[in-house]
């Protein structure tokens, strides 16, 4: 029973670590707080980490044979090691961009390596914030190979004071509060439609003219009720 209690224990401890190095990250100091760190390596879902990965522990489990599981946790140490040093040259190329600016960087994420079906492979997004204006900065990066930037847009940055449209109505206080959790400075009245807030912390992409979140929330002023939207916008560009 040792080698499956020592096993199963390193298994436990490490399970919150390799959350942290993801794009969605985690509540590593959790109860002390409820702050989400993350260091946006890799995507939670990434066919390049999880399908080898997958492969190799099913392996393992059918033949019995540990070697398979430490092939399948020196890949995952492989991969890892990989997008950390792409998440490296791709913050020394844009701190520059974004210091030029005026700006402060807020988040880096691996768009591409979440998104496959969104993001072309290996696209990194990182979003830069003044007092009133938010950039979005795409950049492509495989761990070897030149850094391209392949796109940047702006958005007006909106802070807790500026989101009047929540005050007064019966869920404005639930939704100042998820807004907040959120994070201010990510959120962004949609273009179009000034009751529709985007959310820019888990990637945006350009559609038709204009700037659209991954994740937004719509807010209906003669219901005073609110969704929270994925993927397909709730309004079309104008």
């Amino acid at each position: 029973w040792a080698p499956l209690w020592g096993s199963t224990t390193v298994g436990y401890a490490l399970h919150p670590v390799f959350d942290w190095v993801t794009t969605s990250g985690v509540q590593i100091l959790w109860p002390l707080t409820n702050t989400m760190y993350s260091l946006g390596w890799v995507g939670v879902v990434d066919p390049l980490h999880s399908l080898p990965l997958g492969v190799l522990m099913a392996i393992a489990w059918l033949t019995r044979q540990p070697r398979w599981a430490y092939g399948a946790l020196a890949w995952v140490l492989l991969v890892q090691a990989s997008y950390g040093y792409t998440h490296h040259r791709v913050g020394q190329i844009s701190t520059a961009l974004i210091t030029q600016r005026g700006a402060t960087l807020t988040h880096t994420d691996a768009l591409g390596q979440r998104s496959p079906l969104w993001y072309p492979y290996g696209t990194w997004q990182r979003l830069s914030a003044s007092a009133d204006t938010v950039w979005v900065d795409d950049f492509h990066a495989l761990p070897w190979g030149p850094i391209t930037h392949t796109q940047s847009f702006t958005v007006p940055r909106v802070t807790e004071a500026d989101l009047g449209l929540l005050n007064g109505h019966p869920l404005g206080e639930k939704l100042l509060h998820l807004v907040h959790r959120i994070g201010p400075g990510f959120v962004s009245p949609l273009q179009g439609d000034p009751h529709t807030l985007g959310h820019y912390l888990y990637g945006a992409r350009t559609r038709a003219g204009c700037v659209q979140p991954v994740v937004w929330l719509r807010f209906e002023p003669t219901t005073a009720q609110y969704q929270l939207y994925v993927g397909r916008p709730p309004a079309p560009c104008v």
